[in-house]
């Protein structure tokens, strides 16, 4: 890699972990490391995300029955003020990076 693009990435690297939505990403990181019933609840919330996608990237139907049990699974663990918390900062710090790759293709 050019050195003067290690440099700069190197140093976005550092403004990103320097900014507010990593910063509140990490602390609500740590605050549902602090819950194992919350953790317990979104990790299975992604387990039924990452079947349901499965299913949908082999050309499987996904039932009506299904989608409705991801649905109230999700609604359920969003009332966790730790789950929602960490989504939502999520959910920011990913918006901020979709900006910044915007800029970086711009050219």
């Amino acid at each position: 890699m050019d050195p003067r693009i290690q440099r700069q990435a190197e140093e976005l690297g550092r403004l990103l972990a320097e900014s507010e939505e990593y910063q509140a990403l990490e602390k609500a990181r740590a605050t549902l490391g602090e819950h194992s019933a919350a953790q317990i609840m979104l990790k299975d919330l992604q387990q039924k995300q990452e079947n349901l996608r499965k299913k949908q990237m082999n050309g499987e139907e996904i039932t009506e029955k299904e989608v409705q049990n991801f649905q109230r699974s999700s609604q359920v663990v969003a009332m966790n003020p730790y789950v929602r918390e960490m989504l939502e900062a999520e959910m920011v710090f990913s918006q901020m990076l979709t900006q910044l790759q915007q800029i970086l293709f711009q050219r």
